[in-house]
């Protein structure tokens, strides 16, 4: 198989350096995506994210439709991409990855960096794991054929869409059986 640098295949950046404290401020319509969501998973909907005002000068660095935010540092590298059409700036928490080439699906991007073997030859450091521009730029990954990189994001986005229809079914069991369990204690103190 085909492999490829990733420096070669996409433009990275890091995300945007705030001088000052973020206050969260509804009704904006600009979205700030941290470090904090990526609790959310691989699939971030824009419209979940903390709203922002922006008050700096110069352009608006917003992420592109297809750009896929790395941790840049912490226990995991976790990847993501944000959905949605609203407009979404990305703290310095996070390399930006944009793809230079159609060779590469943003969707399978996201998915290899957050395979462990990849993300095992990003983390450096001991104590407090960060992911150097130049280690992203040397990484080598696999790059299938557009036809098998959308299978592979398809069969990715199920999986996703499986476990969370199953955590909520644990979640749903555990509340109907402590729903069970405290009518049968009313039960027997009648």
């Amino acid at each position: 198989m085909t492999t490829a640098r990733l420096g070669n295949l996409v433009k990275i950046r890091s995300g945007y350096t705030f001088r000052a404290r973020v206050d969260s401020k509804p009704g904006t319509g600009l979205h700030l995506l941290q470090i904090s969501d990526m609790a959310q998973g691989s699939y971030i909907a824009a419209n979940s994210l903390s709203e922002f005002q922006w008050s700096d000068p110069g352009a608006l660095p917003t992420l592109d439709h297809d750009d896929v935010a790395l941790a840049a540092r912490g226990a995991s590298a976790s990847a993501c991409i944000v959905l949605g059409s609203e407009r979404v700036v990305a703290s310095n928490q996070f390399h930006i990855l944009s793809p230079k080439t159609t060779r590469l699906i943003p969707g399978y991007l996201c998915w290899i960096l957050n395979y462990e073997r990849y993300q095992q030859h990003l983390l450096e450091g001991t104590s407090i794991k960060a992911i150097s521009k130049k280690s992203l730029e040397g990484l080598k990954i696999p790059l299938p054929p557009i036809d098998i990189q959308e299978t592979i994001v398809k069969i990715h986005r199920h999986s996703i869409d499986q476990t969370r229809v199953l955590d909520q079914l644990k979640l749903n069991t555990k509340k109907l059986s402590h729903a069970a369990i405290l009518k049968m204690l009313d039960d027997a103190n009648d």
